[in-house]
């Protein structure tokens, strides 16, 4: 009696712990839900220097917006829109944009990062394309998931004559270029934007120099940070109450409520994502063999009673009718 008493005891403050613990991150958890409906993401962050003044000459205007982050392939996806103003030499060459994904510690590599190409038509017109990139990081720590996306912006002027390739000036690129970053991916927050020195993200063995380079990094939104581990924990600890607590006769039918339940719990939290493919996952695969398990415990020593054996000495009682 003083044992189911202390356990109870024990559950009463675990659950009011729990119960507080909602109760004051509720607020937050609240605000960040709000925010991420709303997302307004970061935009008009500029990649080329904020005194660059486009000329009434030949000038190209980008807008390169990141739309979405596929955790699973490790890629990043942009749309770049915009304008190019062609009004001397048209026809005589073509503008090339080369945007290379870069890493802070590329500077160490021989490797020439994966690239996307995208030619400007030499005449006046509307630009957009499409194009993925690779991202660091790793959803096998979600909600805790953090992710790295970085870009090396190469421009060249192809000569439509001879295809002989060269790149502008740095006074060219003043006059010529202006290139914004817009954030627009959902379940997701930008926590940084830096832009760095192209010379520092350049590859040994690079014949090219990038003329912009930034680097960004993003994680999930507060409000999942916080309701994720709390279901996960409610989960776990109700699976385990009803295995202590409960007689194997009541046990056989809600074991696989509780299977079904943790499945429900996954499919929550984790909505769209494959199996398998965070700590999650084990975690609730652990829940799942813990109850199955415990099911099992709970036979053996019940069926052990029903036949009258003694070879358990913790269940040599006979079960109660």
């Amino acid at each position: 009696m003083q044992n189911k008493k202390s356990l109870f005891t024990f559950l009463f403050f675990l659950a009011f712990l729990i119960v507080a613990v909602v109760i004051v991150l509720l607020p937050s958890a609240y605000k960040s839900i709000v925010h991420d409906i709303k997302h307004p993401g970061k935009a008009g962050i500029s990649i080329t220097p904020e005194q660059n003044h486009l000329g009434e000459d030949n000038h190209t205007a980008l807008k390169i917006s990141l739309k979405g982050i596929d955790e699973i392939k490790n890629t990043a996806t942009f749309v770049v829109s915009g304008e190019h103003r062609c009004v001397t030499d048209c026809g005589t060459y073509t503008e090339r944009f080369h945007f290379y994904q870069v890493d802070a510690d590329d500077a160490e590599s021989d490797d020439i990062p994966p690239m996307a190409t995208m030619l400007v038509p030499n005449v006046t017109d509307e630009l957009t394309a499409t194009f993925t990139l690779p991202l660091r990081g790793h959803i096998i720590t979600y909600p805790f998931d953090q992710y790295e996306q970085g870009m090396g912006i190469h421009i060249q002027k192809v000569n439509n004559a001879d295809k002989s390739v060269t790149g502008f000036t740095p006074e060219e690129l003043k006059t010529h270029f202006s290139i914004h970053f817009v954030e627009d991916v959902s379940k997701m927050e930008m926590t940084e934007f830096k832009l760095v020195p192209p010379i520092s993200v350049k590859p040994k063995d690079a014949k090219f120099t990038y003329d912009y380079a930034y680097i960004s990094q993003y994680e999930r939104p507060m409000y999942l940070k916080l309701i994720v581990p709390i279901v996960l924990l409610i989960t776990a600890i109700v699976c385990v109450f009803t295995m202590v607590t409960q007689p194997f006769d009541k046990l056989v039918m809600a074991s696989a409520a509780m299977t079904l339940g943790v499945f429900g719990s996954r499919s929550l939290i984790l909505s769209g994502m494959p199996s398998d493919s965070t700590l999650i996952d084990n975690l609730f695969l652990m829940i799942v063999l813990f109850n199955l398990v415990a099911l099992v415990f709970k036979g053996m020593n019940f069926y052990h009673a029903r036949a009258g054996l003694k070879l358990l000495p913790w269940a040599k009682e006979a079960p109660k009718s």
